[in-house]
């Protein structure tokens, strides 16, 4: 069961009795800190939800909407189909997301394909840098997968 409470008073604002949120629309929610562990959230949109410090563990990201969405301090251990590494001048987290037939990168602000984000990432950092090698790597890795 996963409960959605709101952070000042408590009061549960959403519960759901299975952890199947397939397709879910959270988009700029704010989720502060909700336990959305082994939720299934396939292709759901977490556009711009405030997700610092949730607890996603087990939780199956693959397709799911992560642009501008803040992801910080959230645990994410065992989760499938998202992997966090850091990167880029600020040693910031980032974020590359399976969907069917394409890896989703969320870094800072950003959020789209590799095709995308290498042009970005060599104009700021060079062809060849660090921080190219480190997304294709994790984008060979997730489609791997």
């Amino acid at each position: 069961m996963i409960q959605i409470k709101h952070k000042a008073t408590g009061k549960i604002l959403l519960e759901v009795k299975s952890n199947n949120l397939v397709g879910v629309n959270l988009s700029y929610a704010f989720l502060d800190g909700v336990n959305l562990r082994w939720g299934d959230l396939t292709n759901g949109n977490l556009r711009y939800a405030d997700l610092e410090g949730a607890d996603l563990r087990e939780a199956n990201l693959e397709g799911a909407n992560l642009e501008g969405a803040d992801l910080t301090g959230a645990d994410l251990t065992g989760s499938k189909n998202i992997k966090s590494f850091r990167c880029g001048d600020f040693n910031r987290e980032s974020y590359a997301v399976k969907h069917e037939d394409k890896i989703m990168f969320k870094i800072g602000c950003f959020w789209g394909t590799i095709d995308e984000a290498l042009p970005l990432i060599r104009d700021k950092y060079g062809v060849d840098s660090y921080y190219e090698k480190l997304v294709t790597i994790y984008n060979d890795m997730m489609m791997e997968q």
